[in-house]
């Protein structure tokens, strides 16, 4: 189990959750947009990672799936992230979340090709 992984993971998404609340009340949806693609394509990839790896390492996935959990609940609950509403920016939102969820995914692979090796 990699704590320092999941130490600063945890730490990434504080600072990214404050910071999208603070663009939230800015009221700049494009800028909502883009945080809100890569907040929900970096949460769903980590959750999909996580529990692929359960298998390999049972505690240590387990708590990476429950941070992942934690901060998608905070971020719909507490801070109120919601979708764009006009159709330029849910384009955005969709091309940004498409970006970083197939950039995540080419990366996984990448690292999994390199470590079998």
């Amino acid at each position: 189990m990699n704590i320092a992984k999941t130490l600063c993971r945890a730490f990434f998404y504080i600072v990214f959750l404050i910071t999208m609340n603070y663009v939230q009340k800015s009221q700049n949806d494009f800028l909502l947009s883009i945080f809100s693609g890569f907040l929900f394509a970096d949460l769903m990839t980590w959750i999909i990672f996580t529990v692929i790896d359960i298998p390999g390492c049972i505690i240590g996935s387990t708590i990476d799936f429950f941070l992942n959990i934690i901060v998608l609940y905070i971020a719909i609950k507490i801070i109120h992230i919601e979708l764009p509403k006009d159709l330029g920016n849910e384009a955005v939102f969709f091309l940004v979340f498409l970006l970083t969820l197939g950039l995540k995914i080419f990366w996984r692979k990448l690292n999994r090709i390199q470590s079998e090796d």
